[in-house]
């Protein structure tokens, strides 16, 4: 994976060779001291130390599950479709569970449950992984919930 330092010299170095394809007169700054890239006439042109790396949590999230499933990836399968159903059911009919809890999404795919969404406690989050293991049946679940902070 590129280094952003890398990526930028890179993107310097496209930009000199564009410039000089289209006949404008153009000096690449190629020379780094201190992390910093300095132009011909030796002055600074970016602070290498100053630029933050972009957050890249979410995407990492993402590459780790594949993918964000919603409703609309549920499986069509009656199987997988009364997974889904028997779960909402027993959500919906604990009264102890807050309407966060019981709107957590469901979705079940070829056997796996995927449960996502937040909810407001950890001992609603407990109380949803006993329902869930309770109703389940022979499925494995992809538990994603997250509690409020």
């Amino acid at each position: 994976m590129l280094s952003i330092k890398k990526l930028k010299i890179a993107s310097l170095a496209l930009l000199g060779i564009f410039m000089a394809c289209e006949g404008a007169e153009y000096q690449s700054p190629v020379d780094i001291k201190n992390d910093q890239l300095i132009d011909s006439k030796g002055v600074p042109a970016v602070d290498l130390k100053s630029v933050e790396a972009p957050d890249r949590r979410m995407e990492k999230a993402d590459d780790l599950f594949m993918s964000t499933l919603t409703s609309g990836d549920q499986s069509e399968k009656p199987e997988d479709l009364k997974v889904t159903q028997n779960i909402r059911k027993a959500l919906m009919s604990d009264r102890s569970l807050s309407i966060n809890a019981k709107n957590i999404k469901i979705i079940t795919i070829n056997g796996v449950v995927t449960l996502r969404g937040v909810v407001n406690s950890a001992e609603e989050l407990e109380t949803i992984k006993t329902i869930v293991d309770a109703v389940k049946g022979d499925v494995s679940v992809n538990d994603l919930l997250e509690v409020s902070k």
